[in-house]
Parts: C-alpha cells; sequence; structure tokens
C-alpha cells in the first residue's frame, strides 16, 4: 500500500506532488482549452543615461489584470494607462508598455 499518496495543494512540496503538478502544468500550456492566438508583452523603459531601449517585464497568455500588473511593481496610478497600452506621461522616470502580438502572425 502506498502511503505517500495524498490530496494537496499547490503548495505541497513532496517531490510526487511537485513532479504530477508540473506535468499537469505542462500539459495545461501544451494543450491549452482555448489556443491562444495573442500574448500580452510588458515592458518598461527608463529616463536613464544607460537606456537601452525597452526592457522584457513579463509575459501574458490574456490581458492582465490590476493585480497582476501591481506584483510587477506598476505603480497604482499607472494602472488603467497601462491597461490602454501605456507610454510615458508628464516627466516620469520610469513607464511601461503593454502590447497584444498574435502568435503566428507575422508583424
Amino acid at each position: 500500500m502506498n502511503t505517500d499518496i495524498h490530496s494537496c495543494s499547490l503548495h505541497c512540496d513532496r517531490p510526487g506532488c511537485i513532479k504530477r503538478q508540473r506535468d499537469q502544468m505542462r500539459d495545461e500550456f501544451a494543450h491549452p482549452q482555448v489556443p491562444l492566438t495573442d500574448v500580452w508583452v510588458l515592458t518598461r523603459e527608463e529616463n536613464d543615461y544607460d537606456q537601452h531601449g525597452e526592457y522584457f517585464v513579463a509575459v501574458f497568455g490574456c490581458k492582465p489584470t490590476h493585480q497582476q500588473l501591481s506584483a510587477l511593481e506598476v505603480p497604482t496610478n499607472r494602472l488603467r494607462h497601462v491597461l490602454n497600452g501605456g507610454g510615458r506621461v508628464d516627466t516620469e522616470n520610469t513607464w511601461f508598455h503593454l502590447r497584444a502580438h498574435g502568435i503566428g502572425v507575422e508583424t
């Protein structure tokens, strides 16, 4: 009888559970219920001497929420602006862009 089988959450640190959760996430990503047609890319720019263009911050399978952007340190007073595409406002030193990119579509 295998006593290592149990009900657990995503926070379980047993090796068997970690592998099962990893495989489940891999399968869901490889075969999504709804096919992905767009990904949303969040980039950041800095008003700095050593700035080298936009810096990659994150990619999302669907348009991110306020909470997801806040977790990535997008200022609270700029969340709506970033969700509408973003860009520099006034003379701020850090600003974000959010753009949808089609998968399998040449741009």
